[in-house]
């Protein structure tokens, strides 16, 4: 076993979902990884790791201090291939429960930096696919194999050979980047996913073999290969895409995809994209060649038959900059996993029509470091991501249903993980309670509301049915009751009243759901809709749709909706016609700022303009944002009304417009406003100070900008600090002892890792001087202490009379019980000095002494 570092903790993250788990730090950068049934195998370039679930270390192995570039579990047989370099290339076999066991090792290349390995086929004749990261035109490694996995395969194990011919892919004259691979579970059909860089143009193609392998075993591997057909991706009609990541996505009809989609010419610019794959086997792909056959370039590419071309059923999360996804299954639920370029880890949950709901920050690192592009579930039940990021790796829960107590909490949670479990009492994952007592949200629609209450006319005309429709599976049971409402409805959660008796200032409702022995109770107001009177304006308008209501174009007025009509009927674009009700003109925004904070926010921010004197708020509506935040305006500016102060309130890393928003809840402006990662404190320089106060302590650390003030923890007041070539420098406050320092970043404490020590002020006893020419030394004792001055700190001045020289500080010599601080007088020839004053640099901070000390 080696000797590598590893650490491994559990942290207590601080965002949506806890219970982190955290792998700190092992040997190199972290190139893959992967599971077995029972373990995780991680490899960094020199170093193979197998682990546990939760990170301990079972065995570390580098006795061949190799270059590994290819890491295959081989579940069904027992083993685990790895390839590399170690003087010669080589391919080894490894009992997959203890890697320090050999099985099997040959002096054997499979092409430079294979980028997608993975075992393909069914039951006995299983064959190692490898895909090379990179292939460049005619390259001499050819850019798809099969490798035998047994000596009873043809050309034996790790043999690429087919029979009587080089069986592989090769592209004819393009470049072409290899990024994923997968076979469909329980199909023959293998999927590789591919950039295609054909001169100037690129695109993302699909290639589709069948592996079912019904020929002789010589032919195998040709035969397969002849099977080669693929689409093209298209994300968007247009732009240049290019794939960055790729997950299938579980489930057996339709096969669905997803990637993460660049555009070439816009980097910032990424999607998610979700294609239907289930029939890419049908069209013949052009570009590539099989088995070393007609390989030569196309000469005339206008003959060239098109690519079937497939378009995606959704795309979401554009310019979220994301980066790599990963994707789960629960029931009728899709729920994606992304990174981001910036360390974020968000999932998107979407229902069965594939429209996506509101993003969830799952974790944020808090370095802007991008994730690996692999990212995998736990074996099994899937409850855990893990994921890479540099010599680090991360396993983080995909929901936690445990923190629900109650049926109320786990079904208001909304997520497609947790259901109430009713023989436990309590929310649990599905595969932890049986399917007929879990109580979940169904994935019909992405409607959040726990219980949505309908009014309409009834149709009679007359009266009013009110209806609750609770948002649960169709298969469980459940018993309704509607209070303090009239007669009852047409069905068992309604109930019916005459819109004359309809009160005018609106009515209360008590709503009971009763499910397996527990009771969820709402309550909810609703609002009489002839009621809602005034001008009609657009705010009016949007009044009366969001009770529930609908807006009569014809009377101009808020009335009942027809009887039978579907809540989601009606939206509130039909207010955009109508006037704002505001004669003034409307406010605009010419700069904010801050235009850059961390993801705590920031207080005080202004924003410069025009016509600002009407503005209540501030609005932030960001790409992962389904409801955007506000923030009260605390000080309006000048009577001209140019300025506003505000706070920003803490928000997740990424770009969000900002508006300002007039009376009738419209939103002017487009101001744009980063969120970075957080600051870091990495240390104090120097990290003690004296007694009186006032030394200079310098802050060093990462994205420092962002610091609003300094706050010792004994201390009601803060300091401001002054940012000086990205350190930040404050002066300390009076004090008799060891203190923690903290940042104070909007409304959050970031604390400094080193504490401030107090000492005693620097004692200084006596001086004596001595003469050279035109210049005098001057020599001042001091008491040794553990202060560490620096000539930069002392400022000396000699007086004779009342007249003063300056003495520039040379240096400070110490010794075992007293140092000394020598400083000049220049060119002040026959100077004679009865005093010396010692003070504090003077600079903008106070000063913490100032000594006046007699000729020794």
């Amino acid at each position: 076993m080696g000797t590598a570092f590893v650490l491994f903790y559990l942290a207590i993250c601080r965002y949506t979902f806890c219970e982190e788990t955290h792998l700190s730090s092992v040997d190199g950068d972290i190139v893959d990884f992967a599971f077995g049934t029972d373990n995780l195998f991680l490899q960094t370039d020199t170093w193979l790791y197998q682990m546990r679930f939760d990170f301990s270390l079972d065995i570390s192995n580098a006795t061949i201090y190799n270059t590994m570039v290819t890491l295959v579990p081989f579940i069904s047989n027992g083993t685990l291939i790895i390839c590399g370099s170690h003087e010669k290339a080589y391919c080894e076999v490894l009992d997959i429960n203890d890697i320090s066991k050999s099985i099997y090792m040959k002096e054997i290349s499979i092409g430079s930096f294979p980028n997608v390995a993975f075992i393909i086929g069914r039951e006995s004749d299983k064959y190692l696919l490898v895909a090379k990261k990179e292939s460049q035109t005619h390259p001499s490694d050819t850019l798809v194999t099969l490798r035998s996995t047994n000596d009873l395969q043809y050309g034996k194990i790790f043999s690429k050979s087919g029979y009587q011919v080089t069986a592989g892919i090769q592209p004819k004259d393009t470049v072409v980047q290899v990024i994923d691979g997968f076979q469909l579970t329980e199909s023959p059909h293998v999927c590789l996913l591919v950039n295609v860089m054909d001169g100037s143009e690129s695109r993302v193609k699909l290639l589709s073999l069948d592996s079912s392998m019904t020929k002789p075993v010589k032919t195998q591997k040709e035969k397969t290969f002849e099977t080669l057909q693929g689409a093209v991706l298209q994300c968007y009609e247009k732009g240049e895409w290019m794939l960055l990541s790729s997950a299938v996505i579980p489930g057996e009809s339709p096969v669905l995809w997803a990637g993460v989609f660049q555009d070439k010419n816009n980097p910032v610019d990424s999607v998610v994209a979700i294609f239907d794959i289930s029939r890419t086997h049908t069209g013949k792909v052009s570009g590539f060649c099989t088995n070393r056959d007609s390989c030569e370039p196309d000469k005339d590419k206008s003959k060239q038959k098109q690519d079937k071309v497939l378009k995606p059923a959704a795309v979401m999360l554009r310019n979220s900059s994301i980066t790599s996804v990963a994707v789960l299954r629960s029931n009728s639920w899709v729920v994606l996993f992304c990174g981001t370029k910036t360390g974020l880890l968000i999932r998107v949950v979407l229902d069965e029509s594939l429209e996506p709901g509101c993003p969830t920050v799952l974790y944020s690192s808090e370095e802007d470091r991008l994730f690996s592009p692999k990212m995998l579930f736990n074996p099994g039940n899937h409850t855990h991501i893990y994921l890479a990021q540099g010599k680090q790796m991360r396993k983080i829960p995909v929901a936690q249903c445990g923190v629900y107590e109650t049926l109320t909490d786990c079904w208001s949670a909304l997520d497609p993980f947790c259901g109430w479990c009713g023989s436990k009492q309590k929310c649990t994952f599905q595969h932890d309670c049986s399917s007929s007592e879990w109580v979940s949200v169904p994935g019909t629609s992405q409607r959040r509301e726990t219980i949505s209450v309908h009014m309409n006319r009834g149709t009679t005309g007359q009266d009013i049915v009110v209806t609750a429709l609770p948002n649960l599976n169709s298969s469980i049971d459940f018993s309704c009751a509607v209070e303090e409402c009239g007669s009852p409805g047409p069905s068992p959660c309604s109930c019916t009243l005459s819109s004359d008796s309809f009160p005018a200032q609106g009515l209360s409702l008590r709503i009971n759901i009763t499910v397996q022995r527990e009771t969820h109770i709402q309550e909810v107001h609703l609002k009489n809709c002839p009621s809602i009177r005034g001008t009609p304006t657009s705010a009016l308008c949007i009044e009366c749709i969001s009770a529930g209501c609908t807006w009569s174009d014809a009377a101009n007025s808020c009335t009942w909706r027809p009887a039978s009509t579907a809540f989601s009927a009606f939206t509130q674009d039909v207010c955009e016609a109508l006037p704002s009700g505001q004669n003034e003109t409307k406010p605009e925004i010419l700069y904010m700022t801050p235009s850059e904070v961390s993801i705590h926010g920031r207080n005080g921010a202004s924003i410069t303009g025009q016509n600002l004197k009407s503005v209540t708020k501030v609005r932030f509506q960001g790409t992962l944002d389904c409801s955007p935040k506000e923030s009260a305006v605390r000080h309006s500016g000048n009577s001209s009304s140019e300025s506003l102060v505000f706070d920003i309130p803490a928000g997740t890393k990424g770009t969000v417009r900002v508006c300002v928003v007039s009376p009738d809840d419209q939103c002017h402006g487009n101001a744009k406003l980063t969120y970075n990662s957080p600051p870091i404190c990495r240390g104090l320089q120097p990290k003690n100070t004296w007694a009186s106060g006032g030394r200079n302590i310098s802050i060093v650390g990462s994205r420092l900008k962002f610091v609003e003030r300094v706050k010792h923890d004994d201390l009601p007041a803060d300091m401001t600090p002054e940012l000086i070539s990205e350190t930040l420098v404050y002066p300390s406050p009076p004090g008799v002892q060891e203190v923690s320092v903290n940042l104070i970043v909007g409304n959050q404490s970031v604390s400094c890792t080193d504490k401030l020590t107090y000492l005693p002020d620097p004692h200084f006893t006596s001086f004596t001087t001595t003469r050279t020419g035109n210049y005098m030394a001057v020599i001042i004792q001091k008491t040794a202490d553990s202060l560490a001055l620096n000539t930069s700190e002392i400022l000396v001045e000699g007086l004779q009379g009342e007249k003063s020289y300056v003495c520039e500080v040379q240096r400070i010599k110490h010794s075992h019980d007293t140092s000394s601080v020598i400083c000049e007088i220049n060119n002040q020839p026959g100077l004679s000095i009865d005093t010396v004053k010692v003070s504090t640099t003077r600079n903008i901070y106070r000063l913490a002494w100032d000594l006046y000390l007699p000729l020794g």
